[in-house]
C-alpha cells in the first residue's frame, strides 16, 4: 500500500481546516510541506490554518511563500495579516505595501470573500448620509486577540434626496418608495441587516416649514413623519430583512451651510429641538424588532453643544472619525441578529455607493 502524498495530505489538510479541526488541518498540512518543501501553495495553507488558530508560526509559512513565489500578491498580503495579528503593524504596513504594488485589487478581492457572508454586511439605505458609510477606505484592519477577522462591511444604497415622511407614499417628487422597492427586489439579498438613513432633510427643513404652514404644534408634525416612517420600516421587517435604523444627525448652524445645497429653514437652535424631538419618538416606536443606532449623545459635550470637529466641511455629514464611535454603537444592536460574534467588532470597511435608479423599474 502506498503511502500518502504530498498532495494527500495537502486536501487532507483544506478538508479539515474547513471543517474546523485546526489542530488537526495543521499536522496535516505540516506533512505535505515536509514531503515537498517547495510547495507554496501548501505553505499558504499551513500559514492560512495556523492564523486561524491564532500560531504565530503563521508568519513563517507565509515568509517561506513570499520566496518562493516573489510576485504573489496573496503571499504577501497574508503575510501582513499575520503580522497585524501579532501586532507587527510596522512590518505589515512595508508588506501590505508590497502586495497592493504586485495586485491593488487584493484588498477589494479580501473583502469581497468576506462579504460573500451576507451576516457581515450592513446594507445602508436612505439620503445622502447613507454615504457616510460608504466613505471608509478599502484598507487592511488587524483582526481581534481571537484571530477572527470581525469586519463589519456597509454597502450602501443612495437614494437621493428622499423624506422619510414621504418614504411610505408611491409617486412623490423624488420617487423615494418606488426606489426603496427596486433596491429590496433586486439589490439587496432577501434576510439581509437593512440600516435606514433618512429623516436629516426633514428636520432640517420639512417639519417647521410644515408645521407653520398647517399651523400646528411641532411635536404633532414631527409624530406624524415618525409614525410614517416607522411604519415603511415595519413593513420591511415583515418582508424578512433585520432593519435597523440611523438617527438624524444635528443641523448646521446657521450661515455654515451652502443654503442652495442644504436649505434650512428656522433656527439653528429650532432645527435641533425638532431632530432631538424625531430620535426620541423614532426610538420610543421602534419595536423590539427594529433597532435604533444612535451616536448623538458622542456628538455633543456636556453642555449639549455640537462638536462639529466631527463633521464634514460642510457642518451636514459626519466625518469618518465617528466611525470608531459607530462600531460601538453597533455591537448591542448586531447582538440580537446572527452576526458572527459582534463583541469582537473592532473594523468597518466599505464595499461602495449605488446610486439607486430613480425611475418607474416596474414598466
Amino acid at each position: 500500500m502506498s503511502q500518502p502524498s504530498a498532495q494527500d495530505f495537502l486536501t487532507a489538510g483544506i478538508e479539515l481546516r474547513t471543517a474546523g479541526r485546526l489542530t488537526e488541518s495543521i499536522d496535516a498540512l505540516r506533512q505535505a510541506v515536509a514531503l515537498n518543501p517547495r510547495s507554496a501553495t501548501a505553505l499558504l495553507e499551513l500559514g492560512a490554518s495556523a492564523g486561524e488558530l491564532g500560531d504565530p508560526e503563521a508568519i513563517e509559512w507565509f515568509q517561506r511563500a513570499t520566496v518562493l513565489q516573489p510576485r504573489s500578491a496573496l503571499a504577501y498580503w497574508n503575510l501582513a495579516k499575520a503580522l497585524l495579528q501579532h501586532a507587527q503593524r510596522k512590518s505589515a504596513s512595508q508588506i501590505q505595501a508590497i502586495a497592493l504594488q504586485l495586485d491593488p485589487l487584493i484588498a477589494s478581492k479580501d473583502l469581497d470573500q468576506l462579504a460573500s457572508d451576507k451576516r457581515r454586511v450592513i446594507h445602508c439605505i436612505g439620503d445622502s448620509h447613507c454615504r457616510f458609510f460608504a466613505e471608509l477606505k478599502r484598507t487592511l484592519y488587524a483582526p481581534t486577540e481571537s484571530g477572527r477577522e470581525q469586519h463589519v462591511l456597509f454597502r450602501s444604497y443612495w437614494l437621493g434626496p428622499v423624506l422619510a415622511h414621504n418614504l411610505s407614499e408611491y409617486n412623490t417628487t423624488t420617487r423615494g418608495r418606488e426606489q426603496l422597492e427596486l433596491a429590496l427586489e433586486r439589490l439587496i439579498p432577501s434576510g439581509s441587516i437593512v440600516l435606514f438613513a433618512l429623516g436629516e432633510i426633514d428636520c432640517r427643513f420639512h417639519l417647521l416649514r410644515q408645521a407653520e404652514r398647517q399651523r400646528r404644534p411641532v411635536p404633532d408634525v414631527v409624530a406624524d413623519t415618525v409614525e410614517r416612517y416607522v411604519s415603511t420600516l415595519e413593513s420591511v421587517r415583515s418582508r424578512g430583512f433585520k432593519v435597523l435604523v440611523w438617527n438624524a444627525v444635528p443641523s448646521a448652524p446657521d450661515g455654515t451651510a451652502a443654503p442652495h445645497e442644504f436649505p434650512y429653514f428656522g433656527t439653528q437652535e429650532q432645527r435641533n429641538e425638532v431632530t432631538r424631538m424625531f430620535n426620541e419618538q423614532l426610538a420610543a416606536k421602534c419595536s423590539r424588532d427594529i433597532s435604533l443606532v444612535s451616536v448623538i449623545d458622542k456628538l455633543q459635550d456636556d453642555r449639549g453643544q455640537i462638536d462639529y470637529a466631527l463633521f464634514k466641511s460642510d457642518r451636514v455629514h459626519l466625518s469618518e472619525s465617528v466611525m470608531p464611535l459607530t462600531l460601538a454603537a453597533l455591537k448591542p444592536v448586531l447582538s440580537q441578529t446572527d452576526f458572527p460574534d459582534p463583541e469582537d467588532l473592532e473594523s468597518a470597511a466599505s464595499l461602495g455607493v449605488m446610486r439607486v435608479p430613480n425611475r418607474d423599474w416596474r414598466r
